[in-house]
């Protein structure tokens, strides 16, 4: 299953939101800044392990890379 993130534009006066695309039947809308956008993709889209996120990224492949120390 894939995910994709989008950036909803709100016209004046109202607040943007981050749309979150699992499936056509399955997505979540919500109000967010854009720093709060940039963070959900950061961790949705694992693009790195996280100290403290379980995501598939360190739980599959995790052993496969070594952090320096």
């Amino acid at each position: 299953m894939g995910v994709s993130i989008r950036r909803v534009c709100a016209p004046p006066g109202e607040t943007p939101k981050t749309l979150i695309w699992f499936s056509k039947d399955l997505y979540y809308e919500w109000p967010t800044n854009d720093y709060e956008h940039e963070e959900i993709k950061k961790i949705f889209l694992q693009d790195k392990p996280y100290d403290g996120i379980l995501n598939d990224f360190n739980q599959h492949f995790g052993p496969l890379f070594k952090k320096d120390k």
